[in-house]
């Protein structure tokens, strides 16, 4: 239940294929979190969504970077649990893409919103030690987001390399 990197992403209407399909149940059938350290489940989705925010998200490696420099220490992308890593060379450029419609391979996503951070950007992982102070400093440099939420408009595939290409605002 870890992320791993891929070679290339199937995009659909709920997002990236298999992302997320299952998560873990508490015994009275609420979605477990990293908040409860009860006894848990596996349960695969079938009414409600397991996505807290949108079913994509995406993340610039230049706005990694620069929370990583107020920090004064290296940040692991993987800990932002990104569908879409993209090589930017402007820190925090995707935030001004909400609204707008992008193409990245075959797929054609609009981007709904920037993405919130909790204190879970802080905690211990599977691949990854415990990192106290990540939430801080990214609500120093950004209002507490990193990276965007996307939703796809046209099922497609993301091939490693692909360019993000900005096709227009969303119709009004």
């Amino acid at each position: 239940m870890v992320g791993e990197q891929l070679t290339h992403l199937d995009i659909d209407q709920r997002g990236s294929i298999g992302d997320r399909l299952w998560s873990v149940r508490t015994s009275d059938g609420k979605i477990g979190s990293g908040k409860h350290s009860r006894r848990f489940t596996a349960a695969m989705e079938r009414e409600g969504s397991h996505f807290d925010d949108g079913p994509l998200s995406l993340i610039g490696t230049a706005s990694v970077l620069a929370s990583a420099q107020e920090r004064r220490e290296p940040l692991d992308c993987a800990r932002f649990r990104p569908n879409v890593v993209l090589e930017t060379s402007e820190p925090f450029v995707e935030d001004s893409w909400v609204g707008h419609r992008l193409r990245v391979g075959t797929a054609v996503l609009s981007v709904t919103m920037r993405s919130p951070r909790c204190v879970m950007i802080d905690m211990k992982t599977a691949d990854l030690p415990a990192q106290p102070g990540n939430l801080k400093t990214i609500g120093r440099v950004n209002g507490a987001n990193l990276g965007v939420i996307m939703t796809c408009l046209v099922p497609g595939t993301i091939n490693l390399g692909d360019a993000v290409q900005i096709v227009g605002p969303e119709p009004q």
